[in-house]
């Protein structure tokens, strides 16, 4: 007998599989390979592949075993051969009892259940079409690679919505409050329609930048909690501080205003403004109420600019709530939103617009000092973590993660 061939049959991996799975390990991600075929095979592969299989698990070993058992092999193991198309939701079930949120990945009719299971189900071009219609994903090209650029673009956009939410929340939350204290001390209305166009500047175009230079980080498991420790403490002592301000500067306005104590230049501006004259019943209440709205809506849109060095830090300084995540463009953003406000408040058409009374001198007299104060007071409760011992919750939330930035996803051809 003379041979005449040998053949081999075995599964070729593709070509990046390799370079993906390292990426997506490396992301934070972790891997199961799941599988009806033997588990050894599979093993062998996965190892080809990068992935470290320890010991691989059978199907059948998994029929008997409770929720809390399954769970813990789930856990401790990388890889499933033999296992049903019930078994396979029964894994992601259990996955999704340890809080991962679950990707699957799969081509065949026996993958639709556990597809439909996931948060995520992943689906290949040439797969089933059942696999296909249940799939929240289709890969085209049947490439798991293509999901590494797609993966980054909305880490990054989960990244710059929930910026945004820290810096809308946060405004909101210090109107509320101010609205409310104001109110209840029968000061009248501490803003007029014209001062909330500035809400452009405090936080339109501080979202609207921050969010385009978002950068793709690992998820933060508790954003809700993050979010509200950021938020809370910003908008207490920001709401605090402009109440404050509002209260000085209408009781002195209405003091003076009532008296002899201000020049006649500044009685009247204040004239111009209300339309009566000061001999006229409530020019004062008037005059003081636009000249108190002018300071708190000084002092708050200052507020909402340094706030977004607390958010994102530059250097140590200002690191009090979070560490620098080494950008130093939103610190550029905020000298530019101050120059642009400083500037503003003396041309006219500005103030006209946005409902302001011209800048003077008891209008920086108090808003200045008490940004001072604001800055040192909100560090303080950031830094001491004041919010958290008041609930009394030290000893079960951990301070806020430091920015970690994934590296940049390779381009698809």
């Amino acid at each position: 007998m003379q041979p005449l061939a040998v053949v081999a049959l075995a599964d070729e991996l593709r070509a990046d599989v390799v370079e993906t799975l390292a990426r997506l390990t490396a992301d934070g991600v972790a891997v199961k390979v799941i599988s009806g075929d033997d588990p050894s095979t599979v093993a062998a592969l996965a190892r080809q592949a990068g992935l470290e299989p320890g010991e691989p698990v059978a199907g059948p070993a998994l029929a008997g075993l409770s929720e809390q058992e399954l769970d813990a092999v789930v856990g401790r193991t990388t890889v499933f051969g033999r296992i049903a198309p019930e078994q396979k939701e029964r894994l992601v079930d259990a996955l999704r009892r340890q809080g991962g949120y679950v990707a699957m990945v799969g081509d065949g009719v026996n993958d639709a259940r556990a597809l439909k299971r996931a948060h995520v189900g992943v689906a290949m071009a040439s797969g089933s079409a059942v696999t296909r219609d249940v799939a929240d994903i289709v890969l085209t090209g049947d490439s798991l690679g293509a999901l590494l650029p797609a993966a980054h673009e909305g880490r990054r956009i989960i990244t710059g919505i929930s910026t945004s939410m820290q810096v809308f929340l946060a405004r909101v939350g210090t109107q509320g409050l101010v609205i409310l204290a104001v109110t209840m001390l029968g000061l009248g209305f501490p803003y007029s329609p014209a001062n909330v166009g500035l809400t452009l500047l405090t936080v339109g175009v501080p979202t609207l930048f921050l969010t385009a230079w978002a950068r793709p980080q690992a998820p933060d498991p508790h954003l809700l909690t993050t979010l509200w420790r950021f938020v809370v403490p910003a908008m207490l002592v920001t709401a605090a501080a402009g109440v404050a301000v509002y209260t000085r500067l209408y009781t002195g306005l209405l003091e003076g205003l009532s008296g002899t104590d201000l020049p006649p230049f500044v009685r009247d501006e204040f004239e111009d403004y209300t339309g009566l004259s000061s001999d006229d019943v409530g020019f004062a209440e008037a005059a003081a109420t636009i000249g108190a709205q002018t300071g708190l809506s000084t002092f708050v849109s200052y507020a909402a600019f340094l706030l977004v060095l607390f958010l994102k830090p530059p250097n140590r300084w200002f690191a009090a709530w979070t560490r620098p995540d080494g950008d130093r463009r939103p610190a550029l953003l905020v000298a530019a939103l101050v120059v642009v406000f400083s500037a503003g408040l003396f041309w006219p058409s500005f103030t006209d617009y946005f409902g302001l009374t011209e800048a003077a001198d008891p209008v920086f007299q108090i808003v200045l000092p008490a940004l001072v104060v604001w800055f040192a007071v909100l560090t303080a409760a950031y830094r001491l973590r004041v919010l958290e011992r008041a609930l009394g919750l030290t000893g079960t939330l951990s301070p806020p993660p430091a920015p970690q930035e994934l590296p940049p996803a390779a381009p698809r051809g």
